[in-house]
């Protein structure tokens, strides 16, 4: 996320722009402890870089692990610079999605990095 663009997100939802601050700094898991409230699907997008492991399940619904959170596709999930079957444990990504009230990230958009 890029902290200016953050930062305009954050005014229109009515949070603090140092909160906004904070998710670039650390990751999204600082947006909801400062917020004081686990993130609501809908509400809060997020996105996360990292390297996939855990990878289970069968395309399109994958679960897997990126920098310690748990993270799912679905059949709406948009794969850029490759396809489902193309995620496999190690393999460097970025993605965008929303956290649900069960802490797993849905994923919106993944990229795919070699």
């Amino acid at each position: 996320m890029h902290a200016g663009g953050g930062t305009a997100r954050a005014a229109s939802r009515g949070m603090k722009p140092q909160s906004i601050l904070l998710l670039a700094a650390a990751s999204f898991v600082a947006l909801v402890s400062v917020e004081g409230q686990r993130a609501q699907a809908q509400d809060n997008e997020v996105e996360l870089a990292g390297v996939a492991t855990n990878v289970s399940g069968t395309c399109p619904s994958l679960e897997f692990t990126v920098a310690g959170h748990r993270v799912a596709t679905h059949a709406g999930t948009e794969f850029d610079d490759g396809l489902c079957a193309d995620l496999r444990n190690g393999r460097r990504i970025e993605l965008e999605g929303f956290v649900q009230r069960n802490g797993v990230l849905l994923v919106r958009e993944i990229d795919l990095r070699p």
